[in-house]
């Protein structure tokens, strides 16, 4: 597996053993201290031998990258692995990629032959593993991968995901270099199941107790997803295999789905919804998911993997909770919508597509494919009652017990978990907080109530949803506690690469105040750098840039482009001659806003105050909001739920007198100046530029209440007429607009 350490023993050129290397301890390095040669993970020490060896590891597509480092380009924030010896000295250690720790809201018991188990086993992998082509399978795509019959989530699984975020795709035929897509052999199998894969996985789960293994010759059951439902109906004698109807033209003739000279044409089997029994696993071409339940209207509730597009237009996807049936509106989308935005977040930050037509998801072709269903008498047992309940009772019952705690902390430092835990009711957790070299601990608050600078908290006998957040704060001087050597302040770097190229040294850096540091970009084989940013703003393709003198926190990105390749924005519809051209890139390389789809950013294109709302919550950070009075017209469910309720209670957004916050309609330029004068006196910005705005011919239609927000804009160079004598106060604010105004705000 590409990005991994393994031990290997060697027999002069004969392998004779291969281990996975997991270190002795893992972590954060919170401080490093370069006079003593001390490292600091979580606050424990570690002295780093002057033979150690130290590896940067990587990982991508196309090949992880191994590269020697030297101490002194350890820093503040890395994550490493590290092997220590019997003096807990360190001799090797890899800075790489570690995934945080992570709990299912639900999981099975592996052996336990119940339906409602088979089931809780399926909703392991949901919202933590993503879809890879042939993934599960082994290298040589013909059998079941170590990792499909693994007891309980594959390791390999949920440090892909979290290592990958909405940008992930799982084919990219503009660079297949650089794609985790089949490449002559099943290269990335390891990275998270198929949809047979999936299915495969949570049979095995159900069906045994200890882990195969490919070496012992163990099989499992992942295969062709189109005859895995009558696999375990024929081969494996767990249930009853149904072939459906043929399907049938509206004058009741047999439907024929015409072929061609290499295709012999093909009638087609479907099914109604009375057809689909809880537990059901239904092959179809290609593809294969299980029923969770069905629900009043005859929607039904899936459980599969597949690659849906994610809120930046990419296929990737993976196991997740969907509905079927005749529209979006129907019971089932609802139910997938509401679990899969509450309980997986992260997921949820990525992919909101949940619907799938029942016509396309019920039917088949050919004699391979068909429905499952268990045999409840002899394979499983229904204690519960299963098979009698609707989807919306059984997945109450199994979340019923699940609690959670969103833990989330400023720059600074860490908190450990972090993220969210999700715990069964009258579970504990203790957090450990940690502030970094430079920094200390202002204040900790629980459910939004102050519980002191405490550098630990414990949940003791939870039985509802918590939050905990941390605030670090710079050190004035002197000592910070965490073994720094100095007093001085520091400064945090951020270095970032697309595809194509790396930058050196990537990741965050924490350089002394007036000390300046200098960025190496370098282009892979086949490409060049196309741009880099700097604070948002391009310094061009420059294969350097040296920052001096430094008095704040920074950003530098380097951006990379196939050699030959045409120049290009990034978007098909954004130009180099267009006014606002800069304005977008730099919007999306502050992570401001995102295109609406891989190639198009819709400059003309309107901007909700939800829209707005979430742009201003994402440049805090995304703080966590709990204790709020519910909105009417914003649902908990909504991707926007967050960001309202925060630009409510920060004041940003007012909201109407009879308390709606109307978050998709259109947000007026008036509108946005006032929003955006909010947001300027929160954060103690700079109000005293004001224009005059008689100048304008319509600035009578300038509302009252906008008045001195909109003078302020305007004077604050953030806003400008539409031309050279109107303002344009009621006019919808475009995508292009918004993507100048927050760029100029920004980078004052």
């Amino acid at each position: 597996m590409e990005g991994y350490v393994y031990d290997i023993t060697l027999d002069g050129t004969e392998v004779t053993s291969v281990k996975l290397e997991e270190g002795d301890v893992a972590g954060v390095l919170t401080n490093v201290k370069a006079t003593s040669k001390q490292i600091y993970i979580d606050n424990e020490s570690f002295t780093v031998n002057d033979d150690a060896e130290l590896y940067d590891i990587d990982a991508q597509a196309g090949g992880a990258t191994v590269t020697k480092i030297t101490f002194d380009e350890l820093k503040v924030d890395d994550t490493v692995r590290i092997v220590v010896d019997s003096d807990d000295h360190v001799t090797k250690l890899f800075r790489m990629f570690i995934a945080e720790d992570y709990t299912a809201p639900v999981s099975g018991v592996p052996g336990k032959l119940t339906l409602k188990n088979f089931l809780a086993t399926a909703m392991e992998p949901v919202g933590t593993s993503l879809y890879v082509y042939g993934g599960s399978w082994d290298w040589q795509d013909a059998n079941s991968s170590n990792q499909s019959m693994t007891i309980g989530l594959p390791q390999s699984w949920l440090d892909f995901f979290q290592s990958h975020n909405a940008d992930y795709t799982y084919r990219d035929d503009k660079d297949p270099a650089h794609s985790y897509y089949w490449r002559g052999y099943n290269e990335y199998y390891y990275g998270g199941p198929d949809c047979s894969g999936y299915v495969g996985w949570s049979v095995y789960n159900l069906m045994n107790t200890e882990s195969g293994s490919v070496a012992d010759g163990d099989k499992g059951y992942v295969m062709s997803a189109t005859s895995q439902a009558k696999n375990f109906a024929e081969e494996q004698g767990w249930g009853t295999i149904d072939y459906g109807e043929v399907k049938k033209n509206p004058d009741g003739s047999i439907f024929v789905e015409q072929g061609d000279e290499d295709t012999p044409n093909k009638c087609h089997r479907t099914f109604q919804p009375e057809d689909f029994k809880t537990g059901d696993i239904f092959s179809m071409n290609g593809h294969v998911w299980i029923c969770l339940g069905k629900c009043e209207d005859g929607s039904l509730v899936i459980l599969h993997s597949t690659p849906s597009d994610s809120i930046n237009g990419e296929g990737g996807g993976g196991v997740q909770i969907n509905g079927v049936g005749e529209s979006e509106n129907c019971q089932a989308v609802k139910l997938a919508e509401e679990y899969m935005s509450k309980y997986y977040p992260q997921w949820w930050e990525r992919y909101h597509e949940v619907y799938k037509s029942f016509s396309s998801y019920t039917q088949y072709s050919g004699d391979a494919a068909g429905k499952f269903s268990w045999d409840l008498n002899n394979t499983l047992s229904d204690p519960e009652g299963y098979a009698d309940m609707k989807a919306d009772a059984i997945l109450a019952d199994l979340f019923k017990d699940v609690r959670y705690i969103d833990a989330s902390a400023n720059n600074g430092g860490v908190i450990s978990p972090e993220g969210r835990t999700n715990l069964t009711s009258g579970d504990s957790v203790t957090y450990s907080i940690t502030p970094f070299s430079g920094y200390h601990i202002s204040d900790v608050t629980v459910d939004g109530q102050s519980v002191g600078a405490v550098d630990s908290y414990t949940f003791d006998n939870v039985t509802d949803n918590h939050t905990i957040a941390v605030t670090f704060a710079r050190d004035s001087g002197g000592n910070s506690g965490g073994g720094s050597d100095d007093s001085d302040p520091t400064y945090a770097i951020r270095a970032s690469a697309g595809n194509g190229g790396s930058i050196s040294p990537k990741g965050t850096v924490r350089v002394e105040k007036g000390d300046s540091k200098t960025y190496t970009i370098t282009a892979d084989k086949g490409y060049a750098i196309a741009d880099v940013t700097v604070n948002g703003k391009s310094v061009g393709a420059v294969d350097s840039y040296t920052f001096k003198n430094v008095t704040s926190d920074q950003t530098i990105r380097a951006t990379f482009a196939l050699e030959g390749a045409a120049e290009q924005p990034g978007f098909s519809d954004v130009s180099k001659n267009d006014w606002f051209y800069d304005a977008v890139q730099d919007a999306v390389d502050m992570g401001l806003m995102a295109g609406v789809s891989a190639d198009r950013f819709d400059p003309k294109g309107t901007v909700t105050r939800a829209m707005v709302a979430q742009i201003l919550y994402a440049r805090e950070g995304k703080p966590t909001v709990s204790g709020a009075a519910a909105i009417s017209d914003v649902p908990a469910n909504a991707w926007f739920h967050n960001a309202m309720q925060w630009a409510k209670g920060q004041g940003v957004i007012a909201g109407y007198p009879d308390g709606r916050m109307d978050p998709n309609a259109p947000v007026t330029r008036e509108q946005l100046a006032v929003i955006l004068h909010s947001y300027a006196q929160k954060k103690d910005m700079d109000l005293s530029k004001t224009a005059d705005l008689a100048g304008y011919a319509d600035a009578a239609d300038v509302s009252v209440w906008a008045k001195d927000a909109m003078s302020w804009a305007v004077g604050s160079g953030l806003i400008s007429g539409r031309s050279a004598s109107t303002l344009a106060p009621a006019g919808s604010a475009t995508r292009a607009e918004c993507a100048v105004i927050f760029t100029q705000m920004f980078q004052k």
